[in-house]
């Protein structure tokens, strides 16, 4: 037996320690309330870790450890409501982690100093005056109610989170400074006359829980009881905003706004709105308008965010006039929902709105459950009903909001992109609390709108926590012959886990069962290993399917399954029924057999025209761009490691060289855009691909080299590439330079080369060079020492973006730096990070 229940067990004629013979292992015992005098013969049980003797007539705690063989692992002990007043023998037990000595007779409590294991300790009920025992202890949690303790600050203020010191006569709080992790505290019924002293806990930012009744009371002797009370709660509110519960009572939003106003911490901006609404109305002496005493206007205004800035934003916004509004990550609360629906009800032209981590949880007049303010905006998009696209991202959506969205959804004309990207929709799929609070759980009752709309095309619920649950609703949308969706991303959502719903994601994939979804992302969503039967089903269905044109599985788990890659290169190889045109499998894990046997088949998709692919290792950079030469019509072509598999100095021999394929040249001379980010391939191999792209290649936009070695002919050949390509992007982020051979190192070498070329000068939008590290110069950007060689004369250019975070410069470069960034056109400039390193013969700081 585990555990026992000592009333069952004990007989008049077998003592305690027979039972230690006949039960040895028992773990737990509960032997409270059976009239025990002494618990000494309970050391014979020697596994013995949780023991409840509460409610008995113990006056000594006789359980001694007197030797190797008795009992030393007692973790928890319940010692509540006897009449102890001797603890020796307690001193023994180090081990213990829960302690409960509350409702006995004791007035010393040295016994504990050894205990340094405790986590949670009751003391109350006691007569203990002195508690300088628990000096070092790393309690988390204590009580020492009802006691005539004076003094807290031996306790361990790091570790403390809940602590109840009610009925003493304690007086000061200064030593509370440090109670860094306490979140409920409650000191009612002692000696602090001074409200002052609660300024101590202002640095507590994890309390919550404050209970301070039976204090105070000659300082707020001349109120009367409800007056006292109600002033008393408005200065701990004002002094302590962040507490949710004050003397047991839960603090509302108003709670907090009243204490707010009474302090006149809003004076000023409340004075500023009513002389805005006298001038409006012209009409100074119109008792309407007199509001000092109008609470619930006040309550409404401060509670929903109450910045003036967004009547100034409703006043200038041309309406009329106006198609998108982008506000951003700009975190507009309550009030900016409020003032930009009002606004919306006037545009009968917005057609896009994009409200990205405008909503947030981390302002205190906004709440997940609680749906008005979404209900407020998607009601306003009615009125008119003329947007077209709506962002929703990072708005903290749960599943209690979506039936707003859902009605917007099934009632617009209009919209035909809807983006409720990183959210929650699909948190508690089909719990009790998620189908009571919405009516139905919330992707459920959004998918539903979505099979019902007549304009919607493209939804993007990717990160949405929608697991196999969720995604059943998913399936049965797009099995609805009214669906008319054509793009559809659920990535990053674990779709196999919590369900096989997927079933009906394969099951409308196949034909006749959907014909308008063209696009579907689902990267990141077969997590394990277990995963890979259903992701083998999903790549089943896809050779059925002939309307999917781009389909994105990047940084699923395939692997060991390899039916999975089996199937995915059947359905491939059914170019009869297959449209397939951009596949991305970027970060998928798969042995070099089944990367040959994948390459095999996408060599005859001459239909492909972007393909996402991971290398697996360094050395099958050549054979992947040789056989990929066959794809006459790839224009985007993303390669990466998942592995960041490095070679040994014998393989990277043997990866130095591209094969001299007309066809691979050809075929590198037609891409749009080439990611080689985090390949671990070498600075040669790197330079021979840049020298191939140059070779023919004229219509180059965007160019991915992050994190890769780079020597002086790779910047050599990258600065011819900018030379004959429009390059817009180029991304040489987290690049090593090794520039030892560089022979031309007074003017800049290669990277000067770079800067001067016709891409960096007239046609590059972004250019990413953080965190770059070279081998020779000491500081970063030596083309900067000389920007007078550069000159940016180039108008048309509407923006340029040169991230620059992570880069040493010396002191001495510092003005030809904002020199050569001024020439070049530089209009947003990223420097997070940057340093400026005084140089060794600087004299100045």
């Amino acid at each position: 037996y585990a555990n026992t229940r000592a009333r069952f067990l004990k007989q008049p004629d077998i003592p305690f320690d027979e039972y230690s013979k006949i039960y040895p292992h028992i773990e737990q015992m509960n032997a409270s309330s059976i009239g025990l005098s002494t618990i000494s013969t309970l050391s014979n049980f020697v596994h013995l870790k949780w023991l409840d003797v509460s409610e008995n007539a113990l006056t000594e705690f006789d359980l001694s450890v007197w030797n190797l063989i008795m009992n030393q692992s007692l973790l928890h002990l319940n010692c509540a409501h006897n009449a102890l007043s001797n603890l020796s023998h307690l001193s023994q037990h180090i081990y213990l982690e829960v302690l409960d000595l509350s409702h006995n007779k004791l007035t010393d409590i040295c016994a504990l100093q050894s205990l340094q294991c405790l986590k949670s300790l009751n003391l109350a009920h006691n007569q203990i005056v002195d508690l300088s025992a628990l000096h070092g202890i790393h309690i988390a949690e204590l009580n020492v109610a009802h006691n005539q303790v004076e003094c807290i600050d031996v306790i361990f203020g790091k570790t403390i989170k809940i602590l109840n010191a009610s009925h003493n006569r304690i007086s000061n709080l200064e030593c509370t400074r440090k109670f860094e992790q306490l979140t409920r505290f409650n000191i009612a019924y002692n000696q602090i006359e001074d409200i002052e002293q609660l300024r101590h806990l202002k640095s507590l930012q994890w309390l919550q829980y404050l209970d301070v009744s039976g204090n105070f009371t000659q300082q707020y002797a001349d109120h009367n009881h409800n007056t006292a009370a109600t002033q008393l709660e408005s200065d701990i509110v004002w002094m302590l905003p962040g507490l949710e519960v004050l003397n047991g009572q839960e603090l509302t939003t108003a709670m907090k706004i009243a204490a707010q106003c009474k302090h006149g911490a809003f004076d000023a901006e409340l004075a500023s709105i009513r002389r805005e609404c006298l001038e409006r109305h012209d009409d100074k002496d119109n008792e309407q308008l007199d509001m000092r005493n109008k609470k619930a206007f006040w309550f409404r205004i401060v509670e929903h965010g109450f910045l003036i800035c967004w009547e100034r934003f409703i006043d200038r916004v041309q309406c009329l006039s106006v198609t998108s509004i982008d506000l951003t990550r700009m975190r507009i609360g309550s009030a900016g929902v409020h003032a930009l629906s009002d606004v919306i009800e006037q545009c009968p032209n917005l057609i896009t709105l994009r409200l990205p981590g405008c909503l947030s949880t981390h302002r205190w007049s906004d709440t997940s459950t609680h749906a008005w303010p979404l209900q407020r905006l998607c009601e306003s998009l009615l009125v008119r009903d003329s947007v077209q696209v709506l962002d929703l991202s990072a708005c903290g959506i749960t599943d209690v909001q979506c039936s707003a969205i859902a009605t917007l959804v099934a009632q617009s004309t209009r919209l035909h992109t809807l983006r409720l990207s990183h959210n929650q929709i699909g948190k508690d799929t089909g719990t009790a609390t998620s189908c009571s609070a919405a009516g139905g759980n919330g992707i459920a009752t959004l998918m539903t709108a979505v099979s019902h709309s007549r304009t919607l095309t493209h939804l993007y619920i990717d990160h949405n926590e929608i697991d196999g649950m969720g995604v059943f609703y998913v399936g049965k949308c797009l099995q609805s012959p009214q669906c008319g969706l054509q793009c559809l991303d659920i990535s990053y959502n674990p779709l196999f886990s919590n369900g096989s719903g997927c079933a009906e994601l394969c099951k409308a994939l196949k034909l006749d069962m959907n014909r308008c979804l063209i696009e579907l992302y689902m990267s990141h969503c077969a997590r394990h290993e277990c995963d890979t039967i259903l992701m083998e089903q999903f790549f089943h269905c896809l050779k059925h399917n002939q309307t999917l044109q781009v389909v994105d599985v990047s940084g699923t788990t395939l692997m060991p399954n390899v039916d999975a890659v089996g199937y995915l290169c059947t359905a491939l190889e059914h170019t009869h029924t297959s449209n397939i045109q951009c596949c991305n499998l970027q970060k998928i894990c798969m042995s070099d057999e089944l990367l040959h046997s994948l390459l095999a088949v996408l060599k005859k998709r001459t239909d492909l025209v972007e393909l996402g692919l991971d290398i697996q290792s360094p050395i099958n950079v050549p054979h992947i761009l040789s056989q990929l030469s066959e794809c006459t019509s790839l224009q985007r072509l993303y390669l990466t490691n998942v592995g960041q598999q490095r070679v040994s100095p014998k393989q990277r021999a043997q990866q130095m060289c591209l094969p001299s394929d007309t066809m691979m040249k050809s075929m590198l001379g037609r891409l749009a855009v080439m990611h080689l980010n985090t390949l671990c391939i070498s600075a040669t191999l790197m330079c021979n691909i840049l020298q191939a792209i140059c070779d023919g290649n004229t219509c180059l936009t965007n160019l991915g080299i992050a994190n890769s070695e780079l020597n002086a002919k790779c910047l050599r050949a990258l600065s011819i590439l900018c030379d004959n390509t429009p390059l817009a992007q180029l991304n040489m982020s987290g690049c090593c330079i090794d520039d030892e051979d560089d022979d031309d190192d007074e003017n800049g070498g290669g990277l000067m080369a770079l800067f001067a070329s016709k891409a960096v000068l007239q046609s590059l939008r972004v250019l990413d060079l953080s965190n770059l590290t070279f081998n020779k110069y000491s500081m970063a950007m030596p083309v900067f020492v000389q920007p007078d060689r550069f000159d940016c004369n180039d108008t048309s250019r509407p923006e340029f973006t040169l991230n620059m975070s992570a880069l040493p410069i010396q002191t001495t470069h510092v003005a030809s730096f904002l020199a050569g960034v001024s020439r070049l056109g530089v209009t947003n400039l990223i420097m997070d990070d940057f340093v400026v390193v005084v140089n060794d013969d600087d004299d100045e700081d």
